[in-house]
């Protein structure tokens, strides 16, 4: 088998994984919402680092916090209808929802037209620190559903 052949199959069953962890991930996402905080901390080990990488690239003082109340938003919002859409898409779509609330609060809760507003523009100076702001001590998950920190939603 050629190298370009192994590196297709190695991409195919990334895919064929990625795929039937999605499931699982709306099954864990029901699951901790009915109070199940094992399936909470499951999710939040799956998904934390990917969503700190995304905020720490906005927010780098602020990337583990908002990756905290991302997941937390995920356990109190609506979920795709019929669960036909990825669950990366699904907390990614959040996780940008987020970043939108944070950068209006920044900005004393004024209305931001995202459409021509960069994130350069919007980051307030202390939102400029080094990317490597560490990961909470404890999984969001503990706190369960009911509980969401600082939500005004």
């Amino acid at each position: 088998m050629s190298a370009r052949a192994r590196t297709r199959e190695r991409l195919w069953r990334s895919i064929l994984t990625r795929s039937a962890h999605a499931g699982l991930d709306f099954e864990l996402l029901e699951r901790w919402r009915a109070g199940d905080r094992a399936a909470g901390a499951e999710l939040c080990r799956r998904h934390h680092e990917a969503l700190r990488g995304f905020f720490a690239t906005k927010c780098h003082g602020q990337a583990a916090a908002l990756a905290t109340e991302t997941l937390l938003a995920s356990a109190h919002a609506r979920g795709p209808e019929g669960k036909r859409a990825s669950f990366r898409a699904y907390l990614f779509a959040l996780a940008r929802r987020e970043l939108h609330r944070h950068l209006q609060q920044r900005r004393g809760g004024g209305r931001i037209d995202f459409s021509t507003a960069s994130i350069a523009e919007l980051m307030a100076p202390d939102d400029a620190a080094p990317p490597d702001d560490p990961a909470p001590p404890a999984p969001p998950a503990l706190s369960g559903p009911g509980s969401r920190a600082g939500s005004s939603s």
